[in-house]
């Protein structure tokens, strides 16, 4: 069963109790993956613990249904240990299945982890290639992490001016970091090594 067309995430306020209950009544009347995640979205979005903890299991309803953008939301969860134990490594199986599923978000999150290595042994060539699919999918945090890449170094020759061209269009879609490193080329130059400043 398909979501009701009428129903829209931004018309309902995650931390009004009222739409919750709304939102539980629909599931009732249309028990099915995508109203699991349109509740599980909102519980987690209250940000209160009770809520992220009901959650979980609608999510995970969603995500065994091949649902991209739960798997993001449920990734997000065990990276943060929210609603769940702290699991880095089931949150980055998360993230990758949801990119697998071409959710954009989930491509950002697998190759943002594979670029930093905190969580997850660096690869700064699978990060290339996960960044731009999320990159071509309209991703600008994913604009920003690629010319990061360039500016550096990271897997591919160093290219200021695809760095800066990448900077230049993730700020064109708001967003701020890429501002930053826009100063950073400009204070800096062409021929500072970025990786100091990147940490990374």
């Amino acid at each position: 069963m398909k979501m009701p067309r009428n129903l829209k995430m931004e018309t309902f306020d995650s931390r009004n109790e009222e739409d919750l209950r709304k939102v539980r009544e629909l599931l009732e009347k249309n028990d099915s993956p995508m109203m699991h995640k349109t509740l599980g979205m909102m519980l987690y979005m209250s940000e209160d613990p009770r809520n992220v903890e009901e959650a979980i299991g609608h999510l995970e309803i969603a995500a065994e249904a091949g649902d991209g953008e739960a798997m993001g939301f449920l990734g997000d969860a065990y990276f943060k240990g929210v609603g769940v134990e702290k699991d880095e490594e089931r949150g980055m199986d998360y993230f990758l299945d949801g990119a697998l599923e071409g959710n954009v978000e989930c491509m950002f999150n697998a190759g943002n982890e594979y670029m930093k290595g905190d969580c997850v042994p660096a690869d700064h060539a699978k990060a290339f290639d996960y960044l731009s699919m999320a990159a071509e999918g309209g991703s600008e945090r994913a604009m920003n992490s690629l010319g990061i890449m360039y500016m550096c170094g990271y897997h591919v020759e160093r290219n200021i001016k695809k760095a800066k061209r990448l900077f230049q269009k993730a700020l064109s879609r708001g967003n701020e970091n890429a501002k930053i490193n826009l100063d950073l080329l400009k204070e800096f130059g062409p021929d500072f090594d970025y990786r100091i400043l990147v940490g990374f």
